[in-house]
C-alpha cells in the first residue's frame, strides 16, 4: 500500500484559468464590488469544518473592514450528526457581508474572485484537504487550522497561515493581518502555488506511485 496526499491538476486550478468576463459576471451575481475583499470557505455543512468560527470571525473583520465579503460554499449534510441546520445557515445571511451559497459547481470561479481561503476545520480531514490545496494552486493566500488533519500542505508564514482550532478571534486576527498587508497576502499566494506545483501536482504524485510500483515489481 502507498498512501499519497491529495493531488491537484495545477493547469486547471490556475490563477489564469478563469476568464475576466466570467469573473465579472460572478461578481455581479453575488453583488460584490471590484474593491471588495472576498474570503471564502468551501466545505460540507458540518460544524467541525469551522462554520461557526468562520461566521464569528466575519463579524469581527467586517466591523473593521466593511468591504470584506465572506462566502460559505457547500452542501447540507442532514444525515450527519454534526450537520449545520438550514435554519442556522439562513440566519447567518441576515448579515449583508455574509452569504451561504450552498452546493456550487463553479468553485474555481469562486476562488478566482477571492483573496483569502480559510478552512478552520477540526474535522479529521486526512491532513491535505482539497479546500486548502485547491485555492493554494489558484495562488490564493490560505488560512488553515493548526491540526494534524488540516495543516499538511501548510508551512506557517511561508505558504499560508495556521490558526488555533475553534478560535474565532485568532482566525479574525489572521484575516485582518492579510487585509492590512496586501503584499504578504500576495506573497503567500505565490508561495502556495509554487508549493502545490512542486509537491501536490498530479503529475508529481502519479510519478511517485509509478516509481513505487516499479521498485516493488523489480
Amino acid at each position: 500500500v502507498i498512501l499519497t496526499p491529495n493531488y491537484i491538476d495545477t493547469e486547471e486550478y490556475n490563477p489564469n484559468f478563469i476568464k475576466i468576463k466570467e469573473k465579472l459576471n460572478l461578481l455581479k451575481e453575488l453583488n460584490i464590488k471590484k474593491n471588495d475583499i472576498v474570503i471564502i470557505l468551501v466545505g460540507r455543512m458540518i460544524f467541525s469544518k469551522g462554520i461557526k468560527e468562520f461566521h464569528e470571525a466575519s463579524l469581527i473583520v467586517n466591523n473593521l473592514y466593511p468591504n470584506s465579503k465572506f462566502l460559505l460554499v457547500g452542501a447540507e449534510e442532514e444525515n450527519n450528526p454534526d450537520y449545520v441546520p438550514r435554519e442556522y445557515l439562513n440566519n447567518l445571511q441576515k448579515y449583508g457581508h455574509f452569504q451561504w451559497l450552498g452546493y456550487r459547481k463553479d468553485v474555481k470561479n469562486l476562488y478566482s474572485i477571492s483573496s483569502i481561503a480559510a478552512l478552520p476545520s477540526y474535522y479529521p480531514e486526512g491532513g491535505y484537504p482539497r479546500a486548502i490545496t485547491e485555492p493554494m494552486s489558484m495562488g490564493i493566500a490560505v488560512i488553515a487550522a493548526n491540526t494534524k488533519n488540516c495543516k499538511g500542505s501548510i508551512i506557517d508564514n511561508f505558504n499560508g497561515l495556521l490558526v488555533e482550532p475553534q478560535n474565532s478571534r485568532d482566525l479574525a486576527n489572521k484575516i485582518i493581518m492579510l487585509i492590512k498587508k496586501p503584499k504578504l497576502c500576495h506573497d503567500l499566494g505565490e508561495k502556495a502555488r509554487e508549493s502545490v506545483i512542486k509537491n501536490f501536482d498530479e503529475k508529481v504524485i502519479v510519478k511517485e506511485v509509478l516509481n513505487y510500483i516499479n521498485k516493488k515489481n523489480n
